[in-house]
């Protein structure tokens, strides 16, 4: 099982402490061929290990940029899975790599996710902490809280929800 485990605080209150602790693992079949995490893309900014499964190479599960983009990606398991779908780890891969921020590419993966077996995916444009919480009955509530202006003690809290269309 994927496991991300994170704890975020845009204003620690000590300069020894973390905005951001983030732990996860890839549990992903042990035969899977990928690259351990370096630097990569135009100019080496994006640190992640890469996926080298053949029809999937060059995703990733896990990522950071020099620009402040973070994405983590977990897998969850169908009863059956498309052999057609694509690559869920190009979904990291693709937000590290584009100008759009978390919201905007958030937007667009939801309404292409069914190209994809099952995911969870987080994105993030740090210093910006964004959730998004599925019931099981299919409601979405996604929560962005963005800093105003760069200045860390002004804040913007959006809220958006809706059901998942079956």
């Amino acid at each position: 099982m994927c496991i991300i485990f994170f704890k975020f605080d845009p204003r620690p209150v000590s300069k020894n402490a973390y905005r951001l602790i983030l732990a996860a693992n890839r549990d992903e079949f042990y035969h899977r061929p990928s690259k351990l995490a370096g630097f990569w893309g135009n100019n080496s900014e994006i640190l992640s290990g890469l996926d080298m499964e053949e029809g999937k190479e060059g995703g990733t599960w896990l990522g950071i940029s020099t620009r402040g983009k973070l994405a983590a990606l977990t897998n969850y398991l169908q009863p059956r899975l498309d052999p057609d779908a694509r690559g869920r780890g190009e979904l990291v891969a693709h937000f590290l790599t584009t100008d759009m921020d978390s919201l905007t590419y958030l937007k667009k993966v939801s309404a292409e996710g069914h190209l994809y077996n099952g995911f969870n995916l987080i994105a993030a444009d740090l210093r910006t902490n964004t959730v998004i919480l599925v019931d099981a009955d299919g409601h979405v509530t996604f929560t962005e809280r963005s800093m105003l202006d760069k200045d860390p003690s002004r804040w913007e809290t959006t809220t958006h929800e809706f059901r998942l269309q079956s």
